[in-house]
């Protein structure tokens, strides 16, 4: 280990996240001062972003904390981490003057390689409201060249680089959490994908009710085989049913509760459930008025009034 490269070191630090920094800066060897270094210089930023109407400029906003001073890009440097990505869904004629502020041309080739290798760890989310048309061009460009991890991602369609960088990100197997929007352009072909991410060891919560994409049976069995199986780490999966509550109640019926009404008694919107028991955990299957089913795992004493 001594004969490894301080520069590779030095490279494997800017990779590393901040909690394995902090145990390597433990080891008494090479590997330990160089640690320390990181983790000491290694700052954490948000990153938002925003185009104007017609597609030409590109603004950008980059902080630490919500009211200090916007951070400009230059300004960054190796040991700087974006760990939070917006695209904004505000339309703008003129970007305001708040924005950091470039030509498409200049924010593609110059500035947006300086953020991309920021970004080793990160989420990226959502606005509330639908992109335009520009601001989903926007996305794109983000899709088809960000490297690194993505731990959460909530998104509308964007067009196909959104597809590919799903694949690859769960493929790549760091993704937690995904939410996906737009009640049109989703194909079907991604449900694939979203079926690997459902048996992948870090999957914790997905949610398609908001999309066009709808929830087989094959999938809430996937959910209901984990927790059987004694996997209780996951949280949530909900999505629009193309299947009834008759047809999940034949899945691992052996560890199905007979009655479990009070369970969702509460919520006038729910129409149906299934509920499956372990030792000091349920899995419940919640069907309701919009077609949605909810899977998501309690404890028992989550249902105390």
């Amino acid at each position: 280990m001594e004969f490894v490269p301080i520069a590779f070191v030095d490279a494997l630090c800017t990779r590393l996240e901040y909690e394995d920094l902090e145990e390597l800066k433990e080891i008494e060897n090479l590997w330990s001062s160089l640690a320390e270094t990181h983790y000491t210089k290694r700052r954490h930023f948000s990153l938002y972003l925003n185009m104007n109407g017609d597609g030409t400029q590109v603004g950008m906003e980059i902080w630490q904390s919500v009211g200090d001073p916007l951070v400009p890009h230059s300004s960054l440097s190796k040991y700087d981490r974006i760990n939070y990505i917006l695209v904004e869904a505000e339309y703008y004629t003129d970007l305001p003057a708040s924005y950091q502020c470039y030509n498409l041309h200049c924010f593609r080739t110059k500035v947006w390689p300086v953020l991309q290798s920021s970004a080793a760890h990160y989420s990226m989310d959502k606005s509330f409201k639908m992109p335009t048309k520009s601001q989903k061009m926007l996305s794109e460009i983000l899709f088809s060249s960000l490297q690194g991890h993505i731990f959460s991602l909530k998104s509308w369609y964007t067009g196909p680089e959104c597809i590919k960088f799903i694949e690859k990100q769960v493929d790549l197997g760091h993704i937690k959490s995904i939410e996906l929007s737009s009640e049109e352009g989703w194909p079907q072909s991604l449900k694939s994908t979203l079926k690997f991410f459902l048996k992948c060891p870090n999957f914790a919560s997905l949610e398609m009710g908001y999309s066009n994409l709808t929830v087989d049976l094959d999938m809430a069995t996937l959910i209901v085989e984990r927790f059987v199986g004694g996997d209780y780490s996951f949280a949530f999966f909900r999505g629009r049913a193309s299947f009834t509550p008759e047809m999940l109640k034949g899945v691992h019926q052996e560890s199905i509760v007979s009655d479990a009404a009070d369970l969702y008694s509460w919520n006038t919107t729910t129409v149906d459930s299934v509920v499956w028991s372990a030792p000091d955990w349920l899995l419940g299957a919640f069907f309701y008025t919009d077609k949605n089913v909810l899977l998501k795992i309690y404890k028992p004493s989550s249902f105390d009034c």
